[in-house]
């Protein structure tokens, strides 16, 4: 299955008013997986990461983002034309 990434290079984006980037490539992976619906064990397994590493990389994620759940990730996708 191919899918183009959400967050190509350093794009920057706006969200809620706010600049944001994911600056590393596994961010930016982890990001397109977690609002495509996979779990934190799917992803680790797709990506060849430890699920302890993929966490962490949600919780930066977030942190990022200002979001505390799965669902805001994926509103926030879904309002700025990155998921369809």
């Amino acid at each position: 299955m191919q899918r183009r990434y959400v967050f190509m290079g350093l794009m920057l984006a706006v969200l809620v008013g706010v600049f944001f980037y994911l600056p590393t490539e596994r961010e930016r992976e982890v990001f397109d997986e977690l609002i495509h619906g996979y779990t934190i064990t799917e992803i680790a397994e797709q990506l060849h990461l430890s699920v302890k590493t993929v966490d962490t990389h949600k919780k930066h994620i977030y942190e990022k983002l200002h979001c505390s759940r799965r669902s805001e990730l994926v509103t926030l996708a879904l309002r700025h034309g990155l998921l369809q």
